[in-house]
C-alpha cells in the first residue's frame, strides 16, 4: 500500500546531469559569481527598502502640508479678496520645499 509513495527528502535522479568542478580555477571562478550575485541581491534589495522609505515620507509631507494649508485656510476665513492672496503665497511657499 506505501510502496508507491516517495521519501520527502529523496535526491532527484539528475546526479549524472550534474558537472563536477575539475580544477581549482574553476571553483574559485564559481565562488566568485555565487559571491557576487548574493552582494548585488542584497544591495539591490537594501535600495528598494531605502526608496519605499523615501517615497513614504515624501507623502506624509505632502499630506502634512495640505492640512496645514487647509487649517489656514479654515482659520482665516477665506471668501475676503486680500485674504485669496495671502491664501497663494503661503501655498505657494508651502509647496516648494517639497519640491
Amino acid at each position: 500500500m506505501f510502496s508507491r509513495i516517495r521519501p520527502i527528502f529523496k535526491q532527484p535522479p539528475l546526479k549524472k546531469y550534474v558537472r563536477h568542478l575539475s580544477t581549482e580555477n574553476e571553483l574559485i571562478y564559481t565562488n566568485f559569481l555565487v559571491s557576487f550575485t548574493n552582494v548585488i541581491l542584497i544591495s539591490s534589495l537594501i535600495w528598494g527598502f531605502e526608496s519605499y522609505n523615501k517615497k513614504i515620507k515624501t507623502i506624509q509631507d505632502c499630506d502634512h502640508k495640505i492640512n496645514e494649508i487647509y487649517l489656514f485656510c479654515i482659520k482665516h476665513k477665506m471668501d475676503e479678496p486680500e485674504n485669496k492672496e495671502l491664501l497663494r503665497r503661503r501655498v505657494t511657499d508651502t509647496f516648494k520645499a517639497i519640491r
